[in-house]
């Protein structure tokens, strides 16, 4: 039935979210207390960085520069 798998599959992904927050917040914590407030948020931001730079590059779908291309085109 699709509501009971439609449930099933939000209740996990709640309960692994909530997981992945109690890990994150201890390694965020465990960097805060060793590399000082700014080394960690430098650090938190890099890897935020780098998963986004991740994304829009190989995501399905046209590219950033494809897109780019095509509205630099529509102006000139």
């Amino acid at each position: 039935e699709v509501r009971f798998s439609a449930t099933i599959y939000l209740v996990c992904f709640c309960f692994f979210k909530q997981l992945a927050m109690i890990f994150m917040s201890v390694l965020a914590g465990n960097m805060y207390e060793s590399i000082g407030f700014q080394g960690a948020y430098l650090v938190l931001g890099l890897v935020a960085l780098g998963f986004t730079l991740i994304s829009v590059f190989t995501l399905s779908g046209p590219g950033p520069l494809s897109l780019l291309r095509r509205q630099v085109n529509e102006v000139a």
